[in-house]
């Protein structure tokens, strides 16, 4: 209940200063969470149309593409995050996953080893060496 009140509120907000992105930002978050992906693809798709260089929307955005079964519009903004942040380990990881995911091995390969290039600390390199090594690479 105070979820969707919450949720009304937000799209007050929304609707009064279409341009304020914490409210876009929570009402997605909050979308996602109540299993409403679609919706929640909605907000990030306006996120990052009213505001192309936010790479946290895009990354989210390809999440939510590539759970939905569209990995091309989720490597699309993957590819857009990487021209705005070429050396952000997490968008290279993500887009080494979404291209295992549709068999493409080399790709994913490619895009790992950038990640791990780029990797700030040992655990995130210790994460991305595993997927390298894995069997059926």
């Amino acid at each position: 209940e105070r979820a969707a009140e919450a949720v009304a509120l937000w799209r007050q907000n929304l609707t009064q200063s279409p341009d304020y992105l914490p409210s876009r930002l929570s009402l997605a978050r909050a979308l996602e969470r109540q299993g409403q992906s679609a919706a929640a693809a909605q907000e990030y798709t306006e996120m990052v149309r009213r505001k192309p260089d936010y790479v946290a929307a895009r990354l989210a955005l390809a999440e939510l593409e590539n759970k939905a079964g569209r990995p091309e519009a989720a490597l699309e903004q993957l590819q857009q995050a990487r021209r705005l942040q070429p050396k952000n380990p997490l968008i290279w990881e993500q887009i080494g996953d979404v291209e295992k995911a549709r068999g493409r091995t080399a790709e994913a390969q490619a895009a790992w080893r950038s990640a791990l290039e780029n990797a700030p600390d040992a655990p995130t390199r210790r994460r991305i060496s595993r997927k390298l090594r894995a069997p059926g690479r």
